[in-house]
C-alpha cells in the first residue's frame, strides 16, 4: 500500500514493484490517500504479506507515532475493530513506527504474525534497499523471513533502524 503523496518522487512501493518484476513476481501496489481507503483495502485483501509504504510522524502533544497519509492520518487506536492484519506479516516503512508507543497498541489491536518497522528516522534509499534485499532473499532465494531480515539488516548497516516483532509478543530476538 503506497501511502505517500502522488507527486512524491520517492515512492517505495513503486521501487519494490519494479524490483519484483525483475524476479518475475507480480505484486499489487494500491495508492492510498485517505484513512477510509486504507481500511477498505486492508479489509478486502487476502495477502499474507502487507507492506505499508508511508511516512511516520510524532504527535507533538503526546509523543505518539502515527501513519501520515496524503489526506489525514492513522493512529494505532484507529485499527480497533478493523480487519485485515491479524495473522499476517506486516511491514510498516514509516519513520519511527517501530517505537514502543506505536508498536504496543498496534500489536495488541491487530495481532499480526510479525511486524517489521523502523525504530527511528531512516533515509528513503536505506529503507528501499532494506526492503528490496529482504524480498530478494525471501522470495527469490527462498530464505526464511527471519533469515531474510537478518541479511537485509546486516547489509543495510543503519544502526538498528529496522526492528522485528514476533507473534509470541514483541521485542528483540
Amino acid at each position: 500500500m503506497e501511502c505517500v503523496p502522488k507527486g512524491s518522487e520517492k515512492k517505495e512501493g513503486e521501487a519494490i514493484k519494479r524490483f519484483a518484476e525483475l524476479m518475475e513476481k507480480n505484486i499489487e501496489v494500491i495508492e492510498i490517500k485517505k484513512a477510509e481507503d486504507f481500511f477498505k483495502s486492508l479489509e478486502s485483501n487476502n495477502h499474507d504479506y502487507i507492506h505499508i509504504s508511508c511516512h511516520g510522524y510524532e504527535d507533538d502533544s503526546n509523543g505518539q507515532q502515527y501513519i501520515g497519509l496524503p489526506y489525514g492520518s492513522i493512529h494505532p487506536q484507529d485499527f480497533t475493530g478493523r480487519k485485515g492484519l491479524k495473522d499476517r506479516f506486516i511491514f510498516l516503512s514509516g519513520c519511527s513506527l517501530g517505537k514502543e508507543n506505536f508498536v504496543d497498541p498496534f500489536w495488541k489491536i491487530t495481532q499480526p504474525k510479525m511486524l517489521i518497522a523502523p525504530q527511528r528516522d531512516i533515509e528513503f534509499i536505506d529503507a528501499a534497499a532494506f526492503w528490496i534485499i529482504l524480498y530478494y532473499n525471501r522470495f527469490y532465494q527462498r530464505e526464511t523471513l527471519n533469515k531474510s531480515f537478518k541479511i537485509a539488516k546486516k547489509m543495510i548497516n543503519n544502526r538498528g533502524a529496522m526492528e522485528r516483532y514476533y507473534r509470541s509478543g514483541h521485542g528483540k530476538e
